[in-house]
């Protein structure tokens, strides 16, 4: 496995795991920034392998170092803690695999309720180790 790491690096090994652990896709596309060389937007599936949301991700280079953005992280039914099941999933699995996490805090209204703070939402965000301004990141640990 490691072979594999060193040829593919563990920033698109870690993608793939990802996208292939959940088998619902997501038809979508995205503007992205010249540095990403695919999306991969996939159906995030609680441990009874219940959707519970979407995420999309993606490796981005930067200043010769790669990470991994998430371009898109949402619950189908929010403010009862999917957010952070997906989150902290994702979390665990960069933190196996060694990878940097970025985002752009953006809060997207779901057409009902009120969008939260971009203050309130960095400070979510903090809780599970991002951090930074502007873009956050999170070091794996």
């Amino acid at each position: 496995m490691n072979e594999i790491l060193q040829i593919i690096g563990q920033e698109e090994h870690f993608v793939s795991h990802m996208y292939e652990k959940y088998q619902g896709r997501v038809p979508v596309s995205m503007a992205y920034d010249q540095n990403c060389s695919e999306l991969f937007p996939f159906v995030f599936e609680d441990v009874d392998g219940h959707a519970i949301g979407i995420i999309a991700i993606a490796v981005v280079t930067e200043n010769e170092k790669e990470r991994v953005h998430i371009y898109h992280i949402s619950s189908f039914r929010q403010k009862i803690g999917n957010g952070s099941i997906m989150l902290v999933e994702l979390c665990r699995q960069a933190d196996i695999f060694n990878v940097i996490l970025s985002l752009s805090p953006i809060s997207m209204g779901n057409g009902k309720d009120f969008q939260i703070s971009y203050g309130k939402l960095k400070a979510w965000y903090a809780t599970f180790g991002f951090s930074g301004e502007g873009q956050l990141r999170r070091e794996p640990v």
